[in-house]
């Protein structure tokens, strides 16, 4: 058999295997190929989405040739900060008040322009890669606030200032930067940048800097002192003013790293190097409010570019009182020249505000140093603020201080989380280990908390701490921005914890809000503790709002009851002030730091002193200045009660339900459910025999029994009492001596100072002429305060029979057992015995 047609059909066979192969591989490439095609397609797609996204909205190039028009510019306008009217200047962002100098690059025909030396040793520190590159770099593209080249500093301080920094804005200011370099070339870039520059000290501008550090226009500078002002722009806080050798030491260095990038010849470096630089005096410029000023750009900085803010064009309206800060500078001005013994006098000081100081007593010894705050509490503004005021001049700084003793109503506060209230009875004793009185103090025995609160009284207050413990009391304080490590009441008021005028403020300010803090948050995220406001709008030159803060936040730290109670227990009245307030002064032990921290439900006025061996009287009269100022114009309103309160009389200082025996009783207040309900025991009425002091018995003689109130004092209040010469009620009872029998009203048994139990048969005499009724009756002790009958009145004689039979069971101790006979004419005869039970 022929193997031809065998190898045919294999062939065949193997022939139709490839093409299926084939046309498998093609299929698969030819699939492969349409998936990368439909991919890069996607990626194409959404490259132009993300492209479009990141472009949106891209500020037009031509805004920054109007910012920095050499006539019209807005951003040669230096930024001017205003009070709350807009119509009062308080400072400007500038070395003056004027319109900054645009300086051309290319124009060398006059002494106004950039000088080549200035342009080229600003590139060779800042963007050697100035010429060559397309005005941008990617390098550090993931650090969105690093600005590599010099466009893309114009483009992150001008066009993309209020942006958040984050890769978004990175990749924004890159491509901008290219098409401003590609756009209007590189000499105007360095042009506008140079017009622009942060030279410290609140100079942009290269002209402006020239003219601050050098004293001469920019055209006239050489290559050491253009080395000068470009390494000052490299690091903007290391100027000639602020820190002169330190400048020339980074000027010395800028000349070395200029001829490294070959921007000047060695010959010029030698010579730079040796050119002595004379630097300008700093000058003196008008700036009210420094304090206020400076905590003003600190809070507008958490939300925008410092650096854009002092470049000019802005307006920033605050929340300052513009007359308010004028008179309690003035207050000051006048307080510290009163105190002053090398001050004449006798010229008053002629400004508006001194007039509110009230007198002060002669010896009063003069402060080192002042500050003061003025808060809204309503809506969280800073209304005025004095900084460390010394040597006749305000600081910019605000210096935290000891709180000392104004801390204490924070404690009190904790005391009333627990059911505690202004009436609660505190007892002001010498401690057996800390806390001495201060000179002069004198311990007051009982206090109500209300008083011990507003005297100051330690040991009241050391006591309420130890009952509440170091745990809550710090639990407490916490939300109020008062975060202090105190183990017992000496380490809460010796506590080197330092707190501001302001942080005092906004803390006491939650009391006269009632319970509620009402700020703004220290960055522009909601997270963080409410900060009093500053500023109320940023704009523009045009009229643009940047930004607005008339809306505040609040959060609820206690409740409105319990800070109504605080509030209360506060409340005080001053001579001459004519509106509800509330006010505590304060004291380091050392006498160092006076404070006076008070508020009306309009305002708050916290003031600071220091110095040494103060007294609280010139504190509280410079406080009582600004605060009549601060009140002005504002209706002399009174806390609105919350619900659920209650005010009831009690009996001082006990703070409970009045007795007879109470000497003083006064409304207080009480949150509903906590109010007392039980009868006042501190004091106590006895029967004294006035002849011999003694207590009175049932057998004293009527004629010589005289009532006299006494304070039940506890055991470890006797010392405390025999130094205060506190009456203290006698031990010990009057002689016994019972009058002559009656033969009409007797009780023969039992007898004198039997002792008795269970039932018995009580026997005596009750009649006589006139005779009415009798009656029988017992109480406890020599001179008994109550009575109790036996049985009824009974109409029948008796004469030596039974008169009642008592049962004592229950009834133990020293008893009265009394008889009265009673006539027609209403006159009255009786017998008494003293008797000892013993019943079960």
């Amino acid at each position: 058999m022929s193997a031809l047609p065998f190898l045919r059909r294999r062939r065949k066979r193997h022939t139709l295997e490839r093409q299926v192969k084939q046309n498998r591989l093609t299929s698969a490439m030819i699939s492969i190929g349409l998936s990368l095609s439909a991919l890069m397609g996607v990626i194409i797609i959404g490259g132009a989405f993300a492209y479009a996204a990141i472009t949106a909205d891209l500020p037009a190039l031509e805004m920054l040739p109007t910012l920095l028009d050499p006539v019209n510019g807005s951003l040669l306008q230096p930024t001017r900060i205003y009070d709350r009217s807009g119509t009062h200047l308080i400072s400007v962002l500038a070395p003056q008040d004027a319109m900054r100098v645009y300086v051309p690059y290319d124009n060398k025909l006059t002494e106004h322009h950039i000088p080549d030396t200035l342009a080229q040793a600003t590139i060779a520190l800042i963007d050697p890669g100035f010429w060559s590159h397309p005005g941008y770099l990617l390098d550090g593209i993931s650090n969105p606030d690093e600005h590599a080249t010099l466009a893309q500093k114009l483009v992150a301080n001008m066009l993309l200032w209020e942006e958040p920094a984050n890769l978004r804005r990175a990749i924004r200011e890159r491509i901008l930067a290219g098409q401003l370099t590609s756009h209007f070339g590189r000499n105007k870039i360095i042009e506008w940048y140079l017009n622009s520059a942060n030279y410290g000290h609140f100079a942009y501008g290269a002209e402006s800097a020239a003219q601050l550090y050098l004293g001469k226009s920019i055209g006239q500078i050489n290559l050491a002192e253009a080395a000068l002002l470009a390494s000052v722009n490299e690091s903007p806080a290391i100027n000639p003013l602020d820190a002169p050798q330190a400048a020339l030491q980074r000027q010395q260095a800028a000349l070395i790293l200029i001829q490294t990038r070959g921007m000047a010849t060695s010959t010029e470096i030698k010579l730079a190097q040796k050119t002595h630089i004379t630097l300008q005096e700093e000058p003196t410029q008008p700036n009210g409010a420094p304090a206020f000023n400076a905590l003003v750009l600190s809070q507008i900085e958490s939300r925008f570019n410092r650096t854009r803010i002092e470049q000019g064009g802005l307006q920033i309206i605050t929340t300052l009182d513009y007359d308010l800060q004028q008179r309690s500078e003035c207050a000051i001005q006048a307080l510290f020249a009163r105190l002053d013994s090398s001050v004449d006098t006798s010229m008053p000081i002629a400004c508006d505000g001194a007039e509110m100081l009230p007198p002060l007593p002669p010896g009063q010894n003069a402060p080192e140093s002042a500050s003061a705050a003025v808060l809204d509490p309503n809506n969280g503004q800073l209304l005025a603020l004095i900084g460390d005021w010394k040597n006749k001049n305000e600081s910019t700084f605000l210096t935290p201080h000891r709180p000392g003793t104004l801390l204490t109503p924070f404690l009190y506060l904790t005391g009333f989380t627990r059911g505690l209230a202004p009436a609660t009875l505190m007892w002001d004793l010498p401690p057996e280990n800390s806390i001495p009185a201060p000179e002069g103090r004198v311990y007051q025995g009982p206090l109500r908390l209300r008083s011990a609160l507003a005297n100051d009284s330690l040991a009241p207050a050391a006591q309420l701490f130890g009952q509440m413990g170091a745990g809550l009391v710090q639990q407490t304080m916490a939300p109020f921005g008062l975060d202090i490590s105190a183990s017992d009441f000496e380490s809460l008021v010796e506590t080197e914890n330092r707190y501001s005028v302001i942080q005092i403020a906004q803390s006491y300010g939650v009391f006269a809000a009632q319970g509620t803090l009402i700020g703004q948050p220290p960055t522009d995220t909601p997270a963080g503790k409410l900060v009093p406001s500053t500023i109320l709008a940023l704009r523009d030159l045009t009229g643009h709002v940047y930004a607005e803060w008339s809306s505040q936040n609040s959060e609820q730290i206690v409740s409105p009851q319990l800070a109504y109670l605080v509030t209360d227990a506060l409340s005080t009245n001053l001579p001459n002030f004519g509106r509800p307030m509330a006010l505590k002064t304060g004291v380091t032990s050392d006498l160092s730091d006076t404070w006076a921290a008070g508020y009306t439900p309009h305002r708050i006025v916290v003031v600071w002193m220091g110095g040494q061996n103060l007294s609280q009287r010139p504190v509280t009269s410079l406080w009582t200045a600004i605060m009549n100022s601060a009140s002005r114009d504002v209706p002399p309103d009174n806390w609105v009660q919350p619900s659920g309160m209650l005010r009831l009389k009690v009996c001082d200082p006990s703070g409970m339900l009045p007795s007879e025996a109470c000497p003083n009783i006064i409304d207080e207040i009480f949150i509903d459910g906590y109010q007392p309900t039980q009868i006042d025991s501190l004091f106590r009425s006895y029967d004294i025999n006035r002849e011999t002091g003694l207590l009175a018995t049932v057998f004293t003689p009527e004629q010589l029994v005289e009532k006299r109130v006494f304070m039940q004092v506890p055991p470890e209040a006797l010392s405390w009492a025999k130094n205060a010469n506190l009456p203290i009620p006698p031990n010990q009872y009057d002689n016994i001596q019972p009058p002559a029998a009656n033969p009409d009203a007797t009780i023969a048994y039992p007898g004198m100072f039997a002792t008795l139990q269970g039932n018995m048969i009580i026997k005596g005499t009750a009649g006589g002429e006139n005779f009415s009724y009798y009656r029988l009756q017992y109480g406890q002790g020599l001179n008994p305060q109550n009575w109790t009958q036996v049985g009824s009145d009974e109409k029948g004689a008796v004469r030596n029979g039974k008169l009642a039979e008592w049962d004592t069971t229950g009834l133990k101790g020293l008893y009265s057992l009394q008889l009265l006979v009673v006539r027609t004419d209403h006159s009255l005869q009786t017998a008494t015995v003293q008797i000892t039970l013993n019943s079960p």
